[in-house]
């Protein structure tokens, strides 16, 4: 019902005269919403699509574990709390997006484009993250123990009390990252960049 009314309000303006190019305009927009409406129904039943576009789109509390989703754009989705534990996003735009308090273990995020994601309090635990990009996302209360983060991006990113408990940073980049109380336990950071990282304690890394 909700996706019938979105294309009714994109093809007629209260009964105003549309002028063809907004005619155009409006279908496009409504063919955009049904494919994203077809694969995120495909997504919810399948666990399973690759390329897809889901922008925006809401799997709040879905149980998505061990879902496929590689090389699809998901920038600005909702996954808060939903359940994507060995989920594959390799290639994927999850910039903007909501992941809050989601189960993101053992997770493959390979090259996965996370900028200004929301990663607060997820579990990332044993997850695969090596070249994906964090910038200015926030991990802070996040589980990220024995999680691979290998040449990651983690420029300006909130880290505070974030659990790194045997993590590998290896030439991975957390300049001007906020560490504050973060566990660093048993962190690899061979080639590590930290240049203007606020540590644990407080200081400022030079």
């Amino acid at each position: 019902l909700g996706f019938v009314l979105l294309v009714r309000q994109l093809l007629f303006a209260d009964g105003q005269e549309l002028s063809p190019a907004q005619i155009a305009r409006n279908q496009s927009l409504a063919k955009q919403a049904e494919f994203a409406a077809s694969d995120r129904g495909r997504l919810l039943k399948e666990k399973r699509c690759i390329g897809c576009k889901l922008d925006r789109q809401n799997f709040a509390k879905a149980e998505l574990s061990g879902a496929v989703v590689p090389q699809s754009s998901l920038s600005g989705a909702n996954f808060s709390n939903a359940n994507l534990t060995l989920a594959i996003f390799q290639d994927v735009d999850l910039s903007g997006a909501n992941l809050s308090k989601a189960n993101l273990r053992q997770a493959a995020l390979y090259g996965a484009n996370l900028i200004g994601a929301n990663l607060v309090g997820a579990d990332l635990s044993n997850a695969k993250l090596i070249y994906a990009n964090l910038k200015g996302s926030s991990l802070r209360d996040a589980n990220l123990s024995n999680a691979d983060l290998k040449f990651a991006r983690f420029q300006q990113v909130d880290l505070r009390n974030a659990n790194l408990t045997g993590a590998d940073l290896s030439n991975a980049d957390l300049s001007y990252t906020n560490l504050q109380k973060a566990i660093l336990v048993g962190v690899k950071l061979e080639g590590t960049i930290l240049t203007g990282a606020i540590m644990p304690n407080g200081s400022i890394h030079p």
